[in-house]
C-alpha cells in the first residue's frame, strides 16, 4: 500500500512540474513586451531631455536680446561703465555711474526703453570723472522708391536729420512718403559726413527710373546704389554722378545699377581680346578732331574705320567712348568738349552701322590726363579718345 502511494505521489508531483508556468528568460516569449516597454521608457526620457534643453536656449536667447537691447541704451545714454545681465526677463545692473542719482536714471531707462523686461534690479557705484558717451551703431538707413511713393527706414540721429531727410526728399516725392520707420536714437554717430551726398543720390537716380532704392550702412562705411536702368549711356551718366558726389566723403560705393532686358555678359576672353585689338590700332595715334571742335577730320574717320573692323570681330562685347581734352582752356568748356567729341565718335560708329545700346560715352575733359600739359607735345597726347571694352 505504501509502495502505491509513494508511486501516486511522484506522478502527481512530476505532473506539477510539467505544467508550472515557465520561468522568464532574456530573449523568449515575455523577453520582447519587457524590451518594448524599456524603449518607450527611453524614448520619453529622451523626448524630455531634448524639449528641456529648446527652452533652456529658447530662454537663454531671450536673455541675451533683453541684455543686447539694455546695454545698447545705456550707451546710447552715456553710461558706459554699467553692465547688464538678464535673468529670465529681470534685468540686473551693475558697475559704475558718474553720480549718485544716476542709478535711478538707469532704472528709468530699462523699465522704459527695454521692451519685454519685468523687473529691474540696479546695484551700481559712483565712479569719479566724467563718462563718454559711447556710440549706438545704428541702422541701415534706406530709401526705397516705386512710382512716387517713398519709403525711408533705419536710424538717425536727431529730428533735425529726420526733417532734412524728408524735406530734401519733398523735392521729388511731395507728401508720398512714409517714414514711420525712420527712428531719432540718441547716440547715433553724426550723419554730416555723408548724409547730403546720399539724398542728393537718390534725387538722381530717381530722375532717370521709377523704381530703385538707396541704402547706406554707416557701420561698414558702405552705401548702395540699386536700379534698372533703361540703357548703357543712361547708367554710365548715372553712375558716374553718384560717384562724383560720393568720391569726398566716407563711404564706398556700390554700383547696383543694371541694365532693362540686359543680354547676358560676354566671354571674358573676347573682353581681353577686343581691348587689345583696339589698344593695338590706337596706340601712338589719335582720332583727330578740327581744331577747338568736334568735328572729326579725315585722319580721325580713317583710325575709326580701322576701329570698326576690330568691333565687328567681336559684336557682343559692349564698349564705353571716352573724351578726354587738355588743360588749356576752362574747366567747364573741357569738359563740355570732351563730351562732344565722344558723342561725334558714337555718331560715326552707328551711322556706319553699329548698334547704339552697344556703347556707352562718357567726357572727362581735363580730369585724367597721361602726360604733362606743361608741353605741347604732353598736350596733344591729353587731347585723345579712348576705347574700353567692358564686361557687362
Amino acid at each position: 500500500m505504501a509502495k502505491k502511494t509513494n508511486r501516486r505521489l511522484r506522478e502527481l508531483a512530476d505532473q506539477s512540474y510539467g505544467e508550472r508556468a515557465p520561468r522568464f528568460i532574456p530573449g523568449e516569449e515575455e523577453g520582447p513586451i519587457l524590451s518594448r516597454l524599456g524603449f518607450i521608457l527611453a524614448s520619453v526620457l529622451v523626448f524630455l531631455v531634448v524639449a528641456g534643453g529648446a527652452v533652456i536656449f529658447g530662454g537663454r536667447q531671450i536673455e541675451r536680446s533683453l541684455e543686447s537691447r539694455a546695454v545698447q541704451v545705456l550707451r546710447g545714454n552715456g553710461f558706459q561703465s554699467v553692465q547688464v545681465e538678464a535673468d529670465g526677463r529681470e534685468l540686473h545692473a551693475s558697475g559704475t555711474v558718474a553720480e549718485d542719482g544716476d542709478n535711478d536714471v538707469v532704472r528709468d531707462l530699462l523699465l522704459a526703453r527695454v521692451d519685454g523686461a519685468r523687473g529691474v534690479e540696479v546695484d551700481v557705484g559712483v565712479a569719479a570723472g566724467e563718462l563718454t558717451p559711447v556710440a549706438v551703431p545704428a541702422d541701415p538707413l534706406q530709401i526705397s522708391w516705386a512710382g512716387d511713393e517713398v519709403i525711408v527706414v533705419g536710424t538717425v540721429s536727431t529730428s533735425e536729420v529726420r526733417d532734412f531727410i524728408l524735406s530734401r526728399l519733398d523735392v521729388r516725392f511731395g507728401d508720398a512718403i512714409d517714414a514711420a520707420d525712420l527712428a531719432v536714437v540718441d547716440g547715433v554717430a553724426d550723419e554730416g559726413g555723408w548724409l547730403a551726398a546720399t539724398l542728393e543720390s537718390v534725387l538722381i537716380v530717381a530722375r532717370e527710373v521709377d523704381e530703385g532704392s538707396v541704402i547706406v550702412n554707416s557701420e561698414a562705411d558702405v552705401i548702395t546704389v540699386s536700379a534698372i536702368m533703361p540703357d548703357r549711356q543712361t547708367r554710365a551718366e548715372a553712375r558716374r554722378a553718384v560717384e562724383e558726389l560720393l568720391d569726398p566723403g566716407p563711404l564706398d560705393f556700390v554700383s547696383a545699377l543694371t541694365l532693362e532686358d540686359a543680354p547676358p555678359p560676354p566671354p571674358r576672353q573676347e573682353v581681353v581680346e577686343l581691348q587689345e585689338n583696339l589698344d593695338d590700332l590706337i596706340t601712338g595715334k589719335v582720332v583727330e578732331f578740327e581744331l577747338d571742335s568736334a568735328e572729326l577730320t579725315p585722319e580721325g574717320r580713317a583710325l575709326l574705320d580701322d576701329l570698326l573692323v576690330a568691333l565687328r570681330r567681336f559684336p557682343d562685347v559692349p564698349v564705353e567712348i571716352s573724351g578726354h581734352t587738355d588743360a588749356q582752356g576752362t574747366e567747364e568748356y573741357n569738359l563740355d568738349l570732351s563730351q562732344r567729341r565722344a558723342e561725334a565718335v558714337l555718331a560715326y560708329l552707328v551711322a556706319n552701322g553699329e548698334d547704339p545700346g552697344r556703347f556707352q560715352v562718357i567726357g572727362y575733359g581735363e580730369a585724367q590726363p597721361v602726360a604733362d600739359n606743361a608741353t605741347e607735345e604732353g598736350r596733344a597726347r591729353n587731347r585723345r579718345i579712348e576705347f574700353i571694352a567692358l564686361e557687362d
